[in-house]
């Protein structure tokens, strides 16, 4: 059922990408550590804790070439008022999760709500010492609405790192044809897995957060959903990603939407 869910909603996603676009695709699969409910709970820390979380995230790395070196070894992007790169999906505590580029444009603000953050490390510093090979990625999703009797303010924001300080398994950062700064290879494809055993250089973790506020104009009452999870990682799988537009894109992704849009449990107070 998991791999089902997970190929439909990624038939979603491409469909929403530009046939344009060059995408990658960052798999990953974890065990929950920790769960904090500041708010109504939604995670039962003793149902998820030690669960399984697994998920993916899509870049099209023709809007990451905005990015731009920050030193010797040390390339970074931030996007917060721009069309998003990134897409998102993951599955834990038996529901599931998307951060879609459908809500980029806020239109309360007239604006980009964005609040990507996407980091490679990788070769010497002028020093002459190597840095760990590492990525960090960010993705974040953020929309208000006026309902018929009240507001509603929801963000989710996932991000995870990986990194290794012993084998160097990421493409320094170098030249680019067409763009005036160096650049990391996204293009390039890779496993990496972290078995967890001791003083093998791997560290890998993330979080995700669930932030949801609702209130009710009427009554002046408040639902307030303020949750995280933090989570190892065990493995993370880079690939390029073929997207060829067909007519019938559109009506995948939106049997797909609707499929997950009824799967995906919405929190509520009982």
């Amino acid at each position: 059922m998991s791999k089902l869910l997970l190929a439909i909603f990624t038939t979603s996603q491409l469909a929403t990408f530009s046939a344009s676009a060059a995408l990658m695709r960052f798999s990953f699969e974890g065990e929950i550590t920790e769960v904090e409910n500041r708010g109504d709970m939604l995670w039962d820390p003793a149902a998820v804790i030690g669960t399984k979380i697994i998920g993916h995230m899509i870049m099209d790395i023709t809007k990451v070439s905005r990015g731009g070196p920050q030193g010797d070894a040390y390339w970074n992007y931030h996007n917060d008022n721009n069309p998003g790169a990134l897409q998102s999906f993951l599955m834990l505590g038996g529901s599931n999760y998307s951060l879609l580029s459908e809500n980029d444009f806020n239109e309360t603000h007239s604006s980009y709500l964005i609040d990507e953050y996407i980091d490679h490390y990788s070769g010497v510093l002028s020093s002459g010492r190597p840095v760990a090979d590492s990525i960090s990625l960010t993705d974040t999703e953020i929309y208000q609405e006026m309902l018929a009797d009240g507001d509603l303010y929801h963000q989710e924001a996932l991000s995870f790192n990986y990194s290794d300080s012993i084998n160097d398994f990421l493409t320094d950062i170098g030249p680019v044809s067409g763009s005036y700064e160096d650049q990391p290879d996204w293009r390039q494809e890779y496993i990496w897995t972290n078995d967890g055993s001791p003083n093998n250089g791997k560290t890998g973790a993330g979080g995700f957060g669930y932030y949801e506020k609702v209130t009710d104009l009427d009554s002046n009452l408040t639902t307030n959903f303020d949750s995280s999870v933090r989570f190892e990682l065990s493995r993370v799988a880079v690939e390029q990603v073929k997207y060829v537009p067909t007519p019938n894109s559109l009506w995948i992704m939106l049997l797909a939407l609707i499929f997950i849009r009824r799967l995906r449990r919405i929190p509520s107070l009982n």
